[in-house]
């Protein structure tokens, strides 16, 4: 019940069931939620220290702007739905009980002759 309290209260949704909490859990639940807050104030202050150093700045001299509409495909590939069945096949092992099958009506078959 606190920690969806806390939820409702740091997302402001207004639940009127939880509403009805003790006390004891709405205190909690407001001042876990303010230490929430506080927490991620300072995370906001530290990487916007951050984005102002060195390494972050010769990240971004990485980035280029591609015009993805003038890429052309030049050699696509395609995965085409007989090797598919063949990897599934062989992965099933049907390709070697197929195998088994023939040999087995191959020798009958010498048999009857």
């Amino acid at each position: 019940m606190l920690a969806n309290r806390i939820e409702d209260l740091y997302i402001g949704n207004v639940n009127s069931l939880l509403l009805l909490a003790s006390d004891a859990v709405e205190k909690l639940a407001v001042k876990f939620c303010n230490e929430l807050r506080e927490k991620l104030k300072i995370e906001k202050k530290a990487s916007l220290i951050k984005t102002d150093s060195v390494e972050d700045k010769a990240i971004e001299a990485d980035f280029e702007n591609i015009n993805l509409k003038a890429i052309k495909h030049d050699e696509v590939r395609e995965v085409g739905t007989e090797w598919l069945c063949l990897q599934a096949i062989r992965e099933l092992g049907l390709d070697t009980l197929l195998a088994n099958s023939s040999q087995i009506r191959h020798q009958e078959n010498r048999k009857s002759i």
